[in-house]
């Protein structure tokens, strides 16, 4: 576990504490000739370097996980020259770190941690993970379902009607209508982000926390709301709402019942 943990503690001190953002421009700007690229790689063997000596019968495995960092960044800055949207990079950071993860964890579990895997396999495990999934893309959709009836009321009112894509419009103190656009799939993700959420809080006996959440939302969402005069597109947020609370509330109890019959 020592290994393990002191692998993790170099990764983010490598990729992020001691990456400084002139180096990461370099690297994007110049490609793999980019000092910043050699730096960060130097910085990194630095760190693992470090914990050979501390733990000198891990040097295969410390080489193996030098290795391959350098595969899957110089990997992703070839790749990212040939992406022009914001939306694939962050897609290209998010598979970056969890590719460097996997390897970290392969590296360890097969070097100083006796994993069983088959644990994976259990019951109470797939289940959770069952909940999680569900409460992803799978509750999107069904709440985009449940919800079309209203969605077409919502788009018809004199407010909405304008714009082809789902905006919020507000109105200035003098009356003029103001538009103010809202993240593409910005609600999706937020839905599925407060599902997860109060999925995990009340798996762990946290009720205090999902009511916190509820609150938090409230607050930020309906004053926008009240600001905008339109009462259907409020109404239309707040079902929306309640209904993404109660899937996220019902699977969890679901997968509690569940685990005990387990």
């Amino acid at each position: 576990m020592n290994f393990l943990l002191l692998l993790l503690i170099a990764h983010f001190l490598g990729d992020f504490v001691l990456q400084p953002t002139s180096w990461v421009k370099s690297k994007f700007k110049d490609g793999l000739s980019s000092s910043g690229f050699w730096k960060h790689i130097a910085t990194h063997a630095l760190l693992l370097v470090l914990i050979g000596l501390m733990l000198p019968n891990y040097t295969l495995a410390l080489a193996i996980v030098l290795v391959s960092h350098i595969i899957i960044d110089a990997l992703k800055i070839s790749f990212l020259s040939f992406l022009n949207s914001d939306t694939s990079k962050i897609y290209s950071f998010i598979l970056d770190q969890l590719f460097h993860i996997i390897v970290i964890l392969i590296v360890a579990f097969n070097t100083s941690l006796s994993f069983n895997w088959e644990l994976l396999l259990e019951p109470s495990v797939l289940l959770v993970l069952l909940g999680y999934i569900f409460l992803s893309l799978p509750s999107s959709s069904i709440l985009r379902v449940i919800l079309s009836p209203y969605t077409k009321e919502v788009e018809n009112t004199p407010i909405l009607k304008k714009s082809n894509h789902w905006k919020s419009f507000f109105f200035s103190e003098d009356g003029d209508e103001v538009e103010q656009k809202s993240l593409k799939n910005g609600g999706k993700h937020i839905g599925i982000i407060e599902r997860l959420l109060v999925f995990t809080f009340i798996l762990i006996g946290q009720w205090s926390a999902v009511g916190f959440l509820i609150t938090a939302k409230s607050v930020f969402r309906f004053g926008d709301l009240n600001q905008g005069k339109n009462r259907q597109f409020t109404e239309y947020v707040l079902i929306g709402t309640l209904l993404s609370f109660g899937f996220a509330i019902f699977t969890a109890l679901l997968v509690q019942f569940a685990l005990r019959l387990v």
